[in-house]
């Protein structure tokens, strides 16, 4: 069986598709399909310039997928159990190189802090409000898992 050459006049390539060489196929589905990769070039522009849009997608997409998510993580949890506790525990002991204050008794003032998930400076004015514990662990001197106890005991006894 003998090779095909390109059917465009002045083109001399061997036939790929539709008796068309490469190059000159594609200059023939971009001249077909030129509305579509318009239209699809520049609704994919607006998204980059305009990240709103792709937030709104994205917040709808969540709000879709969320209870499959969910469902699917409970279930994982719950057959899993070791790993789940390997996680915990990874997680606590990364949290521990910020622990210069074991030992050392909490203060008032750290006690208010680890209670409303607040980081205050020694003035009283509020840094940052609704901190992670690794966050207020990191600014406190403690491990992660000490500020999580200091909260469930002050819960406990407040009430």
């Amino acid at each position: 069986m003998e090779a095909k050459l390109c059917k465009v006049p002045g083109c001399s390539n061997l036939a790929v598709a539709r008796g068309m060489c490469r190059a000159c196929y594609q200059r023939w589905w971009r001249a077909v399909n030129r509305s579509k990769t318009r239209k699809y070039s520049r609704l994919y522009r607006e998204q980059l310039l305009d990240p709103d849009i792709e937030k709104e997608r994205l917040k709808l997409w969540r709000r879709k997928h969320r209870p499959k998510r969910y469902l699917y993580n409970k279930k994982w949890r719950k057959n899993h159990r070791d790993k789940r506790n390997a996680q915990r525990w990874r997680n606590y002991q990364r949290g521990t190189i910020w622990a210069v204050n074991i030992g050392l008794p909490y203060d008032d003032f750290e006690k208010q802090m680890i209670l409303d998930k607040t980081i205050v400076d020694s003035l009283g004015k509020v840094l940052k409000e609704n901190v992670s514990d690794r966050e207020l662990a990191a600014f406190l001197g403690r491990s992660v898992q000490a500020i999580q106890v200091k909260r469930h005991q002050l819960k406990k006894y407040k009430a």
